[in-house]
């Protein structure tokens, strides 16, 4: 859970700080861009924001075919809110590597 929790941290940090092509670059499968994942941050209404610490182990967890992989979605916090706009990573159980897979509302 650590490591999920980890890797949730790290890129809404760097969604913070408008670090974008880092998020892309940190990956270990690098899928879109810095531009795809800036226009979904700008155009969401609001403005993100950090949740309080206790809020990053609020995520759910999905199983993969691959036992190693688990998919994590954590919901953004926008103007001190949890909103609607979700991030999608999937993470190395045993290394807590991930890779960014997708910046949606379900």
């Amino acid at each position: 859970m650590k490591k999920y929790e980890n890797a949730v941290r790290d890129v809404v940090h760097l969604l913070f700080e408008k670090n974008y092509e880092e998020i892309i670059s940190k990956s270990k499968i690098q899928r879109g861009n810095g531009i795809f994942i800036k226009n979904e941050i700008e155009d969401y209404p609001g403005e993100l924001t950090l949740p309080k610490e206790i809020y990053f182990k609020d995520f759910d967890i999905i199983n993969t075919e691959n036992k190693n992989e688990a998919i994590i979605e954590f919901f953004l916090w926008f103007n001190n809110e949890k909103s609607e706009l979700q991030i999608i990573l999937l993470v190395e159980k045993d290394t807590g590597l991930y890779s960014f897979w997708d910046l949606l509302v379900p």
